[in-house]
């Protein structure tokens, strides 16, 4: 990475380090029954300056070349932090700093289709022993009249082409679903909150709110424009709709994926055996994973399957010889109807 970039990613770690220090300022005046004060919205004010700056520098660059993907690991290696783990932006023990860049520009990366190209092959054949790129390949075949060869690296174009288009859309559809579970998770959070009696209990449950907005930057971009977070899921399972309008494929392919991350889910808690808590963190962080797995399966856009899925965790309920595992998996079954994502037909028009 060249010292500039390098510098800039930098400054981008410093100002995730001030805003991370806002959000903490923000929850603190919840706690004192000052949300939406004068000084609340100062201090949004900030978050949103901030949060302008961080992006700007880190559009200068590529976001997820040889680089940078370098730079991430790094910072991976010094917060052990598992960018892959579903439950990552529950986890109190990581970085803010460093979790917020990953996140962030995990993000940015499918919102501008920045693939990292040294992970992929050009456009290319080979034909007796001599690498051709596809247009050039198809240029000679056709000057020296050998149809058969010419229809072989057609087709081969047109497949690579169409894994392409794929890919494309593939960055669309975890962006969108990104999207749609973070916001849904955030209503069953808020939800939790209000109901919820044991102070110590609520006060967590509300700092962890701030610390997943800081994080998550679709719900962070939701809260800045209205700090009530007063918005319809409808808008989220919307745009992921469009992805399987457009990608059919991929509508099997999230079905596929969500019901098998879900089953992991409930194998581990079924698994674990968990005898007592803790501290109130670890009795917190149980909530939390409760609520990771009532949106999965809230964001389940099939009928059939979500209903499968919640057979599974009553079964799983009934099997688990744990207290703590199960209160975990009951809280999974309360799903809100007005949360889920409707049946989508891939023959819709």
């Amino acid at each position: 990475m060249e010292r500039k970039e390098f510098d800039d990613m930098t400054k981008v770690l410093q100002l995730n380090e001030g805003i991370d220090k806002l959000y903490k300022h923000l929850c603190d005046l919840e706690l004192q029954g000052k949300f939406m004060s004068d000084e609340y919205m100062e201090c949004v004010d900030m978050i949103r300056f901030g949060s302008k700056r961080a992006q700007d520098y880190m559009l200068k660059y590529p976001l997820s070349n040889k680089d940078m993907n370098d730079f991430i690991e790094v910072l991976l290696e010094l917060n052990h932090y598992n960018k892959w783990d579903p439950v990552n932006y529950i986890d109190k023990a990581s970085s803010i700093k460093i979790k917020r860049f990953i996140e962030h520009n995990f993000e940015l990366s499918l919102a501008f289709h920045d693939s990292n190209e040294d992970e992929f092959l050009p456009d290319q054949i080979q034909i007796e022993d001599v690498t051709y790129n596809f247009e050039e390949g198809i240029a000679l075949l056709e000057e020296e009249g050998q149809y058969d060869a010419l229809e072989d690296i057609q087709a081969m174009k047109a497949a690579n082409d169409e894994q392409d288009k794929l890919d494309y859309f593939r960055d669309d559809l975890y962006l969108e679903r990104i999207s749609l579970e973070i916001h849904t998770f955030m209503k069953y959070l808020l939800d939790t909150i209000n109901t919820e009696k044991d102070s110590e209990i609520k006060e967590a449950l509300i700092r962890m709110k701030y610390q997943i907005i800081s994080n998550v930057r679709s719900i962070e971009l939701s809260f800045l424009h209205d700090p009530t977070l007063s918005y319809s899921l409808t808008t989220y399972q919307y745009r992921l709709a469009k992805v399987f309008k457009k990608t059919p494929q991929l509508f099997i392919e999230h079905i596929t994926d969500s019901a098998t991350l879900i089953d992991a889910e409930q194998m581990q808690l079924l698994e674990r055996g968990k005898k007592s808590y803790t501290d109130i963190d670890d009795k917190v962080h149980d909530i939390l994973l409760g609520i990771m797995l009532q949106t999965h399966i809230t964001c389940m856009p099939n009928e059939i399957v979500r209903e499968a899925t919640l057979e599974d965790t009553e079964a799983a309920v009934e099997l688990s010889r744990s207290r703590a595992d199960k209160k975990v998996l009951k809280k999974s079954l309360k799903i809100n109807k007005k949360y889920i994502m409707q049946e989508y037909n891939v023959n819709d028009n």
